[in-house]
């Protein structure tokens, strides 16, 4: 009995999945959603990386150890997206709005720093109307760890040569080798560790990324699986109606294995493109694998959620165009419920679209994300 009923859906599930590739506007919409998802991540996060850094140019004339290793943490700064090239290209790029500020690291600065002099190490050019003193005091934060280590050393020389010490001074070199080795011990780190807090109190994690970004890839995703959706129930809807559906009835098992077999048939391109979307995703945001295998749990169930919802409607409409045309527009509904959804309380009385199956998908998929 049970080897009969795995018969009929497989037999069913193949003769579906026929169905399914001979239209061509599935496998259209499938290769065309791909693509359009595709451009949309790598465009967003163009626009997000552009949106969450400052543009500064920084240019080292001193050339020496000193300088080249703070040019080299400046362009490592998370907040800056840094350009290093001749002044006057820098100049211009200033001039064209292309970069908020150009720092030069003057020359003389190592000796300078030798000297316990801290004035005038750096040049800021500044577009007019659009300086922001914060960059500044950023970028003289990295400064900081090597003007404290020359003022360090030149009093440490001081009271050794006062106290008659002279032969257990050591030498610059060494001395900064010793400062530095407290770096990587625990009692000296002072970093701190805050905790954010979403709108509600509790306890949360705030991704580095712009959320905003991740809500409109996750509810175009949601989107383009409920479009999916709607064709590959297509073989379903033409076998309940069609006069496969007869030839069917004579089957013992007939009624759990059409609706079973149907629904792994639809399901499978819907995981095939799920599956790749997710892959693409945590690929492209470097996320690990437990992170990528929720979200491709929270894609299949939502997946499931919405061919359920497609057949059932596929069921009780007996022509195919105008279940369709009905579902696209559902699709549509659900899609702005989505949109709106993750608005939350920026917008008036939206707060109920959030039980959308959109924005359940949408919230889970953002949970993940940022908890990761």
């Amino acid at each position: 009995m049970q080897s009969r009923i795995l018969s009929e859906i497989h037999m069913i599930c193949a003769h579906a999945l026929r169905l399914l590739l001979k239209k061509k506007q599935t496998l259209l919409i499938f290769v065309l959603g791909f693509l359009f998802f595709f451009l949309l991540l790598f465009f967003l996060e163009e626009a997000k990386e552009e949106k969450s850094v400052v543009f500064i140019g920084v240019l080292d004339e001193d050339k020496t150890e000193l300088s080249e290793k703070l040019a080299e943490r400046i362009y490592h700064c998370e907040v800056f997206g840094v350009t290093m090239a001749p002044l006057d290209k820098l100049l211009a790029m200033l001039a064209e709005g292309k970069l908020t500020a150009v720092f030069v690291i003057k020359k003389g600065y190592a000796d300078a720093l030798a000297r316990g002099e801290e004035r005038r190490l750096i040049t800021m050019y500044e577009a007019e109307g659009k300086g922001i003193p914060l960059l500044a005091d950023i970028v003289a934060g990295e400064i900081m760890y090597d003007l404290c280590t020359s003022k360090g050393f030149i009093s440490y020389e001081k009271v050794m040569k006062q106290s008659g010490r002279e032969k257990e001074l050591l030498s610059k070199e060494a001395y900064a080798a010793y400062v530095t080795s407290f770096l990587t011990k625990e009692e000296f780190d002072f970093s701190f560790q805050a905790e954010y807090l979403d709108r509600e109190g509790k306890s949360g994690n705030i991704p580095k990324q712009t959320v905003i970004y991740m809500q409109v890839i996750f509810a175009v995703l949601s989107m383009l699986l409920g479009l999916l959706a709607v064709y590959a129930v297509i073989p379903y809807a033409d076998l309940c109606h069609g006069r496969a559906a007869k030839r069917m009835c004579v089957l013992p098992f007939y009624k759990a294995s059409f609706l079973v077999g149907s629904g792994i048939a639809a399901m499978l391109p819907m995981i095939l493109f799920g599956t790749a979307a997710v892959i693409l995703f945590a690929w492209k945001n470097e996320l690990p694998f437990f992170a990528g295998l929720q979200m491709f749990l929270y894609t299949t169930a939502y997946s499931g959620g919405i061919v359920i919802i497609t057949m059932l409607f596929a069921k009780l409409w007996k022509h195919a165009a105008g279940y369709q045309l009905f579902m696209l527009a559902l699709v549509v509904i659900f899609g702005m419920a989505g949109f709106l959804g993750i608005a939350g309380g920026l917008l008036p009385q939206t707060d109920w679209l959030g039980f959308s199956p959109n924005s359940v998908y949408i919230k889970a998929m953002i949970r993940c994300y940022s908890s990761n």
